[in-house]
C-alpha cells in the first residue's frame, strides 16, 4: 500500500511511479504535490495509493519545530510512501489509515450520489475488486468491505439456491426411523403410525457461511453507513458476539470449516470473509 499526503511537496524522483496517471502540480525546485484526497488502483506498480489530508502533518512549528510536516506527528511522509517495502507504523496508526481510508471514501460515494452536487470535481475510477490473482501487491480493508458489499449484489441466485436447499425435505417422515422406533397400530391390515419421526435437520454449514457473511454486512454498514443488502433473514451475529468474532474468533471459526465448501462461489466468499477477519 502507498500513502501520500495532500499538498506535501515531494522530491519527482521518488513518487514519480506512485504518481503514474494521476495530474500532480510540480514546481521549478522538482518538487511535486497532490491537491486532492482519494484513493486509487496503479496499474505500473500493481498497488493502491491513498492521498489522505494535511491534517495528519503537524505545520504548526510555534508548537514544536521538531514536529513540523510530521505525520501523526512522527513519520516523515517519505518515510510511510511504500509500507510493503517498509512500514514504521503501530497497529493502531495502521488502523486509522485503513478506517480513515474507508471514510475518505464514503464522503466522496455519498457527494457523488447527491444529484445537487457538482460531481464534476469529483474524480471517479473503479476500484480492482480483491481476488485471488497476482494483479496487485495487495488489498486494503477499503478493498476487502468494496468486494464483500458487490459480492452481496452480484450473487442473490446463489443465496437463494442455498436457501431452497436448506429447507426441501425438512419435515419429511423418516420411515426407517418410524418404523424402527414407534409401535404401529394395524387397522385393516394396514400399520398406522400415530407419531412418525421426521427428518433431524442437520448441521448446514453452507448456512453458517451466509450467517456470518450478512453479519458482516450488518456490521459495516451500521459502522461506516453502507448500504446493507441483505437479501434473506438469518438470525445475524450482533454486538458483543461479532466483536468476538472480528478480535479472532472469526478466523478462527472459517479455518474450522473450510474444508466443508466445494463449490466455487463458497469457496470464493469463504476466502473473501477471511481477508476481512
Amino acid at each position: 500500500m502507498r500513502i501520500l499526503i495532500e499538498e506535501y511537496q515531494y522530491n519527482v524522483t521518488d513518487v514519480k511511479d506512485t504518481l503514474y496517471g494521476i495530474d500532480a502540480l510540480e514546481n521549478v525546485e522538482g518538487k511535486v504535490s497532490v491537491h486532492y484526497v482519494g484513493y486509487y488502483y496503479n496499474t505500473l506498480q500493481r498497488d493502491c495509493v491513498f492521498i489522505l489530508p494535511k491534517v495528519l502533518l503537524m505545520d504548526d512549528k510555534s508548537k514544536d519545530s521538531k514536529k513540523a510536516n510530521l505525520v501523526f506527528g512522527k513519520y516523515r511522509p517519505e518515510e510511510i510512501l511504500d509500507l510493503d517495502e517498509h512500514n514504521p507504523l503501530t497497529k493502531e496508526e495502521r488502523d486509522f489509515v485503513y478506517k480513515f481510508a474507508v471514510w475518505i471514501y464514503r464522503a466522496i460515494v455519498v457527494y457523488k450520489d447527491d444529484k445537487q452536487s457538482d460531481t464534476g470535481i469529483v474524480y471517479h475510477k473503479r476500484i480492482q475488486q480483491v481476488g485471488s490473482g497476482r494483479r496487485r501487491r495487495s488489498n486494503t480493508y477499503l478493498d476487502i468491505l468494496l468486494t464483500l458489499i458487490r459480492f452481496a449484489k452480484e450473487n442473490q441466485s446463489f443465496f437463494f439456491y442455498i436457501v431452497k436447499n436448506m429447507h426441501s425435505g425438512l419435515n419429511k417422515i423418516n420411515w426407517t426411523r418410524t418404523i424402527a422406533k414407534q409401535p404401529a397400530i394395524i387397522q385393516e391390515n394396514s400399520p398406522i403410525y400415530l407419531n412418525p419421526a421426521n427428518k433431524k435437520r442437520q448441521i448446514n454449514f453452507d448456512e453458517e457461511l451466509l450467517v456470518i457473511f450478512f453479519s458482516i454486512l450488518n456490521y459495516i454498514g451500521d459502522k461506516y453507513g453502507f448500504t446493507k443488502n441483505i437479501c434473506v433473514q438469518f438470525p445475524l451475529i450482533k454486538g458483543q458476539k461479532f466483536e468476538a468474532y472480528l478480535n479472532g474468533y472469526g478466523c478462527t471459526r472459517l479455518r474450522q470449516i473450510k474444508y466443508k465448501y466445494f463449490s466455487d462461489k463458497a469457496i470464493e466468499l469463504w476466502e473473501i470473509m477471511l481477508c476481512f477477519f
